[in-house]
């Protein structure tokens, strides 16, 4: 609250945008403007006087003009300085600004308000930086819960161990793939020890402790096993962190579930064990009929054509001619069960 002076003496000099304002309430005449305001809105110092404040600070009724009508009452009849607060530009005041206005009660020497001096506020920037920072939170947010259940969808999961404390921070999917309470389960470098596959234990710690002592990545399979009793495969990757004395600090880390692969790989292995057996035992019976038809068939083949030749040879002894046809008879017979036998296999091969 100030005392009676000339506002004016200083008016002018003032480097933000200024009204002077009666206080004729609820109109709120606007005796002055300083060149500040006028080049904010583009207008001369004498268009502006005479008119009604709130007809020049806003475009039509509603929240903004209630503020500052709020805060020009709250100034006159209480003889304190008010402010509206940030409020969306209006009428001439420049597109897509905001302003904070400022209403100071001037006092005369017998306690009255004789006008009250406005001040305009270009929050604009502050306002931006406020709207894109709630922004990025937000995108960081959606961001954070997008990557979580991609992870989880995925079964991919990520963690950070902090080597000096011995905390080791999971992604909620790496809890999943554990299968594990996120409450319950404190981790720690002992506590993933312990979830190895007793067959992995010794071998995953010790590549561990290779990797901080070299600083180097690694990529390695490993088998945990969870609560439930059952085992799953992961597929990890780890990277050491070193301070500015190349100490390693922390290491992190990645962890993709490859149990569906590791099964999947299982049964075409036991598969293609069976199918790499039935070609073995095909040639193994492709082997028996080709030597049946090496060997077999020859001698009852050899004996017909033998005996043929006999024949060939008799000269008229009906005796022994009717003894090589029933010999030769015989042998065709022997013939024909061997070859029926060998197409039988073949058959079932």
């Amino acid at each position: 609250m100030l005392k009676q002076t000339n506002p004016y003496q200083i008016f002018n000099i003032l480097p933000s945008p200024c009204l002077v304002l009666m206080p004729d309430a609820p109109v709120f005449t606007i005796a002055d403007c300083n060149r500040a305001f006028a080049t904010l809105t583009n207008t001369a110092q004498t268009e502006i006087a005479g008119k009604s404040a709130l007809s020049v600070l806003t475009s039509k009724e509603g929240s903004a003009s209630d503020k500052i009508s709020e805060a020009l009452h709250l100034a006159l009849e209480q003889k304190i300085a008010t402010q509206t607060g940030a409020l969306p530009s209006q009428q001439g005041l420049g597109p897509d600004r905001f302003f904070d206005m400022a209403i100071t009660p001037l006092i005369n020497d017998s306690d009255n308000v004789y006008c009250l001096l406005l001040t305009l506020t270009d929050v604009t920037e502050a306002i931006t930086m406020k709207q894109q920072t709630a922004i990025y939170a937000t995108e960081l947010k959606n961001a954070a819960q997008l990557m979580s259940q991609v992870q989880e969808m995925a079964s991919f999961g990520n963690w950070k161990w902090d080597v000096a404390q011995n905390r080791v921070t999971w992604s909620d999917a790496l809890y999943h793939i554990y299968g594990l309470d996120k409450a319950s389960f404190k981790a720690t470098f002992e506590g993933y020890r312990e979830l190895l596959h007793p067959d992995d234990r010794e071998r995953i710690t010790a590549f561990i402790g290779e990797a901080l002592q070299l600083q180097k990545d690694i990529t390695f399979e490993e088998r945990i096993i969870r609560p439930t009793g059952e085992i799953r495969y992961l597929q990890s990757w780890g990277r050491v962190q070193t301070d500015e004395n190349g100490a390693p600090t922390a290491m992190i880390g990645a962890c993709l579930d490859i149990t569906e692969r590791k099964l999947t790989e299982a049964t075409l292995n036991s598969e293609r064990r069976r199918r790499v057996a039935d070609v073995e035992q095909q040639n193994k019976q492709l082997s028996e009929i080709a030597w049946l038809q090496s060997h077999v068939i020859r001698a009852p083949l050899a004996r017909v054509m033998g005996l043929i030749e006999v024949y060939k040879s008799c000269e008229g002894d009906d005796c022994e001619q009717s003894e090589l046809i029933a010999q030769i008879s015989a042998s065709v017979w022997e013939l024909d069960g061997i070859i029926r036998e060998i197409v039988g296999r073949a058959e079932q091969v």
